[in-house]
């Protein structure tokens, strides 16, 4: 929404729990087209395109979000990677055994912040002086 882009959502319905019902979209999957059929998908054009990090960086591309210097491409790389892995970790948490594991998670928590809050630095955003698709990706998770 940040880049102006008109675009169609399709959202598919599963009906109520815990009896799910996806053949909404297990009807649809196999006809798409889609190489790796999985939820989200985007369509541009004849550019069918799966997986959630494929799509941001892929509307990155068109939208000049993927940072202009070598040094800012770099960081933008770095971050996204870094923000995977910070996004996995706290999926652990949700749907591992949380009781067991919150503590260790909220002990390390202050210390990797940390680390996102230096590699920011002085900088208004994270790669540079202009947002980059990763700066999304962050305020999402944070």
């Amino acid at each position: 929404e940040y880049t102006g882009t008109k675009y169609e959502e399709k959202l598919y319905s599963c009906g109520e729990g815990p009896n799910y019902d996806r053949s909404c979209w297990l009807n649809d999957k196999d006809k798409l087209g889609l190489a790796f059929p999985n939820l989200p998908y985007l369509e541009d054009g004849d550019t069918k395109v799966v997986q959630s990090n494929a799509i941001l960086r892929y509307i990155a591309r068109k939208h000049n979000l993927c940072g202009e210097t070598e040094e800012e491409q770099t960081r933008v790389d770095i971050l996204e990677n870094q923000a995977m892995d910070f996004r996995n970790g706290f999926a652990q948490l949700c749907y591992g055994d949380f009781d067991k594991n919150k503590s260790c998670y909220t002990e390390k928590l202050p210390g990797t912040l940390k680390l996102f809050s230096d590699f920011l630095g002085d900088r208004k955003w994270f790669a540079g002086d202009k947002i980059t698709f990763v700066d999304f990706i962050m305020y999402e998770l944070l």
